[in-house]
C-alpha cells in the first residue's frame, strides 16, 4: 500500500504448504510483492512495516537499497504496567507517553540517533526533571507544565518498572528505525475491508480468497479519498470512540462520505466484453494462464484413510 494516497498497489496471497512452515508466509507475501512492484517497473525506496524479525533481516541483508522502518509500537506493556501494585501512577502517564513515541519518530526527520535520545527523556520527564537528558536532546522543549500534574516519584517502584520497560535494550534499537511520517495504520483499516469481502468465521477456497482479496483492493482504491462528511450547515461531522487500548479513554474520529461502487460497474461491463470474446467459460480459462493457478489444498497431504476404517476406530471420549 502506498501510505501518502492509502492506495493498494499490489496483492499477494500465500498459503501455508507454498512455504517451509506457517510463519514464513509473512516473509514471502513482502518478497513476492516488492517482485512484482520491480517487474510494473515501480521503485520501492522506503518500506515501513511491524517488527517482523524475519522481515528485518530480509530487509537488511537483501534490500539494502530500501530504507526499512517500523510502525509505532502499541503501549499495551504500559497498560498492563499500570495495573501491578505500586505501579498505579503510570496510568496517568500511558498515553502521554505513547503521544510521545511518535513525537520522536515525527521530529527526528530519520535521525535514529535523535529518536532515541528524545525517547529516553520520558524517565526522567515523568519525575519531573526536564534538563540533562544528553548531549543530543539537553532539555525537554515544552512550555509551561499544569502546577497540578501527578508526577511519578523517583526511584520508586513504579518508576524503576516503567524504565525496565522504556530502556529495554531490543526496544530502543527499534525505536531507532521509527518511521517519520508514514505508520501502517491505514493497512490495517485495509484489514478490515478485506474481513467484509472475506469474513474469516467462513473458509474459501485458493481462488476464491484470491478474488475477494482483489475485490477489497479494489473497493478500497476507489473510496481512498471519498471526504469527510457534513451535516446541512456545512459543519465537519465527527463521532466519539471508545477503544479498548485507550482504557476508558475517547477518541475523536471523522466521519467519512458514504462509500461509492462504480468499479462493480465496470466488472459487469468487462465480464460481458469477455462472454463475448471467449464464447465459453472453457476458452477464458485457457486464456487465463497463470491467473487461476492455485496450490494443492492443505488437506492434500494428510494421510489418506478408508472412511469405513476410520468409523470403525472411531471412540468418543464421553462414551
Amino acid at each position: 500500500m502506498y501510505l501518502e494516497t492509502n492506495h493498494v498497489l499490489d496483492v499477494q496471497l500465500v498459503q501455508s504448504n507454498e512455504v517451509k512452515n506457517s510463519n514464513a508466509m509473512e516473509l514471502e507475501g513482502l518478497k513476492l510483492g516488492l517482485r512484482n512492484l520491480a517487474t510494473n517497473h515501480m521503485k520501492v525506496t522506503d518500506l515501513t512495516t511491524d517488527r517482523h524479525v524475519q522481515v528485518r533481516k530480509f530487509m537488511r541483508e537483501e534490500m539494502e537499497n530500501i530504507c526499512h522502518w517500523f510502525d509505532s509500537p502499541w503501549k499495551n506493556k504500559l497498560l498492563t504496567l499500570w495495573k501491578k501494585k505500586g505501579c498505579e501512577a503510570v496510568g496517568n502517564w500511558a498515553q502521554s507517553i505513547a503521544n510521545h513515541l511518535y513525537y520522536c519518530a515525527a521530529s527526528s526527520e530519520g535521525n535514529g540517533d535523535l529518536v532515541v535520545a528524545k525517547w529516553l527523556s520520558i524517565g526522567n520527564h515523568v519525575v519531573n526533571r526536564h534538563d540533562g537528558h544528553g548531549d543530543l536532546f539537553p532539555r525537554c522543549l515544552h512550555g509551561p507544565i499544569d502546577r497540578n500534574k501527578k508526577w511519578i516519584k523517583a526511584g520508586s517502584k513504579a518508576h524503576k518498572e516503567l524504565l525496565l520497560i522504556t530502556e529495554r535494550k531490543r526496544f530502543v534499537a527499534d525505536i531507532r528505525m521509527l518511521s517519520p511520517t508514514e505508520q501502517t495504520s491505514a493497512l490495517e483499516a485495509q484489514h478490515k475491508v478485506v474481513c467484509q469481502f472475506a469474513p474469516k468465521f467462513l473458509s474459501f477456497s485458493y481462488a476464491a480468497m484470491k478474488q475477494r482479496l482483489h475485490l477489497a483492493a479494489l473497493h478500497s482504491v476507489a473510496n481512498a479519498n471519498h471526504k469527510q462528511a457534513e451535516t446541512r450547515q456545512g459543519e465537519k461531522r465527527y463521532r466519539l470512540s471508545y477503544p479498548k487500548y485507550k482504557a476508558g479513554h475517547h477518541v475523536v474520529k471523522a466521519v467519512k462520505e458514504n462509500c461509492t461502487y462504480g468499479y462493480v460497474d465496470e466488472l459487469m461491463a468487462e465480464l460481458i466484453r469477455m462472454k463475448e470474446e471467449y464464447k465459453s467459460d472453457a476458452n477464458a480459462r485457457a486464456a487465463s494462464g497463470n491467473i487461476l493457478f492455485s496450490p494443492p489444498p492443505l488437506s492434500s497431504s494428510a494421510n489418506r484413510i478408508l472412511k469405513s476404517e476410520a468409523v470403525q476406530n472411531h471412540r468418543s471420549r464421553f462414551n
